[in-house]
This record gives structure tokens, sequence and C-alpha cells, in this order.
């Protein structure tokens, strides 16, 4: 129903994992919400160019955070 991507992935880079997922036909049209730790223009630019239906960022404390969350589970609620 949803994927939670980080950019910052331990063996494979997030960008790499998002682009894989919109290529392939069987995933592509499973929303994606990249969460990560970066809050970088730049970042958020990529992941929204290449079809993540939002972008939250850790970065911001937990408060906004918590709350960004709970907007995606009522989303897909």
């Amino acid at each position: 129903d949803l994927i939670l991507l980080d950019l910052n992935l331990p063996k494979r880079d997030g960008r790499d994992v998002l682009g894989i997922i919109r290529g392939d036909p069987s995933l592509s049209a499973i929303p994606v919400v990249i969460v990560s730790t970066s809050d970088r223009e730049e970042d958020v630019r990529y992941a929204m160019e290449r079809g993540a239906k939002a972008y939250i960022s850790k970065s911001k404390g937990f408060d906004s955070y918590s709350d960004e969350i709970s907007g995606v589970i009522k989303y897909v609620s």
C-alpha cells in the first residue's frame, strides 16, 4: 500500500532504490514517501521529480516528524 524509503540506506543509496521502484511495473503504482535525515533542497527536489508522493525530514525535530508521520498514516488509512 505504501513504501517508506530513507535516502541514506546502509548498502544501497535510496535514490537508486527509488529509481528501481519507479522502473518496475509491479512496484511503480505504490506511493513512495521519503523519510530522511536530509532536509537539503536538492534531495527533496530529486525525490519529488522522480515520483515520491511526500518528503518527511527527520531533522526538524520529533514533534514535526510525529505530525508528518501521522499525516501519512491518515493518507493510507
